[in-house]
């Protein structure tokens, strides 16, 4: 079935928005705090796991690749030097949290040799959200061309995200916009792609529309699943994420052959995010696997 609206046989009964769901039934299929109710205490704790790993790393920055107080990134460096990059968007459904937020990803990137460059962007309170992918995009571009006088080996970066930075991520990495930036097709050598979202239609006709104020064109051209990926990607979700977040998932990692597919046990929208620094936990592991390519 496809997105347009449908009416239910029966009379009296809410219409058919979605995919068999009606308006409440998508509202809340897209709504992952409601799903998880210590979700704003995991919110929390990413700051506070954040704030401490600032302290003990040091990072460099902010280094502005833009304009704006947001459009500025931070660099976690190891040791040893020059090193490959993994540059990290973070999550908060568009509207929220920041750079400093995803500080506590760098450790387990760090341990293992790697530069963890943690990218801000104007967020969809300011700006629409194909501002923020060019945001996303441009900070690629200054990565590929200035890294190197930090440390970072600009010929080896990877990029991933969590959340709504998963969805930024593989915008990053579609295949139609790196040759009229002046870079190579294969800018990014791979990408880590967990619990995101990939075709917005359903984005547009739900509760997150109010802010996003997606119209139907747009939604098309910032859905990635749409496009074809420059890069392989290895594409994730948490087991209890809601049915749509997985549908979503495992749809991308089919239409775009992702070389990598895993399933986080036990996992939700908010925890599954912790694992990624471990690499003794599926999206650990995976992330550690993306990182060597």
């Amino acid at each position: 079935m496809d997105g347009r609206p449908r009416a239910r046989s029966s009379a009296g009964m809410e219409p058919i928005v979605y995919r068999g769901m009606t308006q409440a039934e998508l509202d809340s299929a897209y709504d992952n705090q409601r799903h998880v109710p210590d979700a704003a205490e995991w919110i929390a704790e990413y700051g506070r796991r954040s704030r401490a790993a600032r302290a003990r790393l040091a990072p460099v920055g902010p280094l502005a690749y833009g304009p704006g107080a947001r459009q500025a990134l931070e660099l976690y460096l190891p040791a040893r030097l020059p090193a490959p990059v993994h540059v990290f968007l973070h999550g908060g459904a568009w509207r929220a949290l920041s750079r400093e937020e995803a500080a506590w990803h760098a450790e387990g990137v760090v341990s293992q040799g790697v530069a963890f460059a943690a990218v801000g962007f104007d967020l969809s309170t300011e700006v629409r959200l194909a501002e923020m992918v060019r945001q996303a995009r441009a900070a690629v571009a200054w990565l590929f061309r200035h890294v190197a006088a930090y440390g970072g080996d600009p010929a080896r970066m990877t990029i991933g995200g969590h959340s709504s930075g998963a969805h930024m991520a593989a915008m990053a990495v579609r295949d139609d916009w790196q040759g009229a930036a002046g870079l190579p097709q294969d800018v990014l050598k791979g990408a880590y792609l967990l619990s995101g979202l990939y075709e917005l239609e359903p984005v547009r006709l739900c509760y997150r529309n109010a802010l996003l104020g997606l119209d139907p064109a747009e939604a098309a051209a910032l859905s990635p699943i749409l496009g074809r990926p420059a890069c392989p990607v290895a594409v994730g979700v948490a087991e209890r994420e809601t049915p749509e977040f997985r549908r979503q998932c495992f749809a991308l990692a089919a239409e775009w052959g992702a070389r990598l597919v895993f399933d986080a046990p036990g996992r939700h929208h908010y925890d599954v995010a912790c694992d990624m620094g471990d690499p003794a936990t599926v999206a650990g592991a995976a992330l550690s696997r993306v990182l060597a390519w």
